[in-house]
């Protein structure tokens, strides 16, 4: 026979449920560290007016509150990646524009300026994913945002501006941009994936400059420091190979 529900039966299952439900609550909890070292735990759920919105507990712990913390005060956070960041790499990656400005525009609008890697990778890719489209304005503008959230990302921000005069068919400023980062990586021995990705993307750049210049065979050479020594970013890789196959099939050309 099937016991009866008692006023303890409901009691436990409501304890038990609250327990998950906060124990729910603190493995989602993001962290913030203040420049005097302080931290803060909650749930980052946006950036507003140059302050991070951080999702709280009560102190009685019967519900939550929001506190604003500001940009300027914070030294880093602990914040993982949502999947809406996987969805958009991976359209990234497979070279489906239209899907990943879908899904990375809207985090970008809503985190934008979190000193976090995740939002700031989705920031810097864009600029480029509306080149892509033809939307050189957009680009801009997107590089404006990126410039002003995250000045010290230097490689980032310069790749993209030779980006956008390459689309301009300022091939001569998009030279001078691209060439000290190539002779960076010239010089880097042991490049982290951050890095690689970036000189792949400055090598895939470099080598329709060339071509624009006339100069197929350093173009090639170009395509291929990205398609074997820097791969990391794979739709600069997979483009890289695309433009160094037509070279060898319709020109003929090989590497200097």
């Amino acid at each position: 026979m099937k016991a009866s529900p008692t006023p303890g039966n409901y009691l436990t299952k409501f304890l038990l449920g609250t327990f998950l439900a906060g124990s729910q609550f603190l493995c989602a909890q993001d962290s913030v560290t203040l420049q005097n070292g302080e931290r803060r735990e909650g749930k980052i759920i946006g950036v507003s007016g140059g302050n991070i919105q951080l999702q709280m507990a009560t102190p009685d712990g019967s519900g939550t509150l929001t506190s604003t913390i500001s940009l300027a005060q914070t030294r880093s956070t602990a914040f993982a990646p949502p999947p809406g960041y996987n969805t958009a790499m991976a359209a990234w990656q497979d070279g489906n524009v239209a899907a990943f400005l879908a899904t990375a525009q809207p985090l970008v609008e809503k985190f934008s300026g979190l000193p976090s890697h995740w939002v700031e990778t989705l920031n810097s890719l864009l600029p480029a994913a509306f080149l892509e489209q033809g939307q050189v304005a957009e680009a801009e503008k997107a590089l404006a945002g990126f410039s002003a959230a995250y000045p010290k990302a230097r490689m980032p921000i310069t790749i993209t501006q030779a980006r956008i005069a390459l689309a301009k068919k300022d091939t001569a400023t998009a030279k001078s941009l691209l060439i000290p980062i190539s002779e960076e990586a010239a010089k880097t021995k042991l490049a982290d994936n951050m890095q690689s990705a970036a000189f792949g993307q400055t090598y895939y750049l470099l080598g329709q400059v060339y071509e624009a210049e006339g100069d197929p065979s350093e173009a090639l050479n170009c395509y291929l420091k990205t398609t074997t020594l820097f791969y990391q970013d794979k739709a600069a890789a997979i483009q890289a190979q695309k433009r160094a196959d037509a070279l060898t099939k319709t020109t003929k050309v090989v590497v200097p």
